[in-house]
C-alpha cells in the first residue's frame, strides 16, 4: 500500500477545499464583499470590500488579497490590503485571528492617528485609486464598471448644477428642466 506524505497531498487538498469554498461563496455571497481566485493561481484570492453605510468607510472600495499556503486548510492564509483605508498599512500582512500573521505587539496603522475625515477622504479616493489598478479592474470588472458609471453620474450631476447655477445667474430664470441639462452635457 502506497502512502503519500502531507507535502504531496496538501496542494491537491488545498485546491479542492478552495474550489469548494469559492463555490459556497458564489452560492451564498457575503454582504458588502466579493472575492475571486486569480485565474492562474488558486492560492491567490482577491477580494473587494464595499464600505458599509453609516461608517467612515461608506462609498469606499477596498481591494486586497488572501494568499493561501499550499498546506491550507492545515495552515492559515495571509491577508493583505492593497487600497489605502486609514486602518491598515497597504501591501503588508495584517493580523487577524484566522491569519498566519500574529506578532506579539501589533500596532494598528492609523487606528488612533487617522481621523474619521481622513477615512472618509480615503473612501472617496479609493474609487479612482482602484480604477488605476489593472488587476483590480480585471478581477472585478463588474465592480469597476459600476464605479465608472457612478463617477459619470456624479460628474453629470456636478456639471448639471454648474449649468443650472449659470442659467439662474445669467437669465434670472427658475431652474431649467433637468432633462435639458443632460441634453446640454451630451
Amino acid at each position: 500500500m502506497k502512502t503519500e506524505s502531507l507535502s504531496t497531498t496538501a496542494p491537491c487538498t488545498a485546491v479542492h477545499r478552495l474550489r469548494r469554498d469559492y463555490l459556497d461563496l458564489i452560492k451564498d455571497p457575503i454582504p458588502f464583499a466579493v472575492a475571486a481566485p486569480d485565474p492562474s493561481n488558486w492560492f491567490d484570492f482577491h477580494f473587494c470590500i464595499f464600505g458599509s453605510p453609516d461608517t467612515p468607510y461608506e462609498g469606499g472600495y477596498y481591494h486586497g488579497r488572501i494568499v493561501f499556503p499550499s498546506e491550507f486548510p492545515f495552515k492559515p492564509p495571509t491577508f493583505i490590503f492593497l487600497t489605502p483605508s486609514g486602518r491598515f498599512e497597504i501591501s503588508k500582512a495584517i493580523c487577524l485571528s484566522i491569519s498566519h500573521y500574529e506578532p506579539k505587539n501589533t500596532p494598528t496603522f492609523g487606528s488612533i492617528s487617522t481621523t474619521v475625515k481622513d477615512k472618509q477622504r480615503l473612501a472617496k479616493s479609493s474609487v479612482e485609486y482602484n480604477l488605476r489598478d489593472a488587476t483590480f479592474c480585471e478581477m472585478f470588472a463588474t465592480v469597476a464598471e459600476k464605479m465608472r458609471r457612478d463617477i459619470m453620474g456624479e460628474n453629470r450631476r456636478s456639471a448639471g448644477k454648474i449649468y443650472l447655477d449659470t442659467q439662474e445667474n445669467s437669465d434670472n430664470e427658475s431652474e431649467s428642466d433637468l432633462d435639458s441639462v443632460y441634453d446640454f452635457l451630451e
